[in-house]
């Protein structure tokens, strides 16, 4: 898992290079950060559907225990 600690570096590093690649650089690093942050709120999407699986399963089991 990247920080933002080592974006910003990497993001320094590569703002280094020659200005003719800055912007494709700094863009490349920006859409890789979002990927990964996207891929975090995937997992924690897929943690709390399981959440709401076993909520619904314990309501309903109290209902056909009525």
């Amino acid at each position: 898992m990247k920080s933002t600690a080592d974006l910003t570096e990497r993001f320094r590093d590569r703002g280094r290079k020659s200005l003719l690649s800055w912007r494709v650089n700094k863009l490349s690093l920006l859409e890789e950060h979002r990927e990964t942050i996207l891929g975090r709120v995937h997992e924690e999407e897929r943690k709390i559907i399981c959440l709401d699986y076993l909520v619904y399963r314990i309501r309903n089991r109290k209902k056909q225990t009525q």
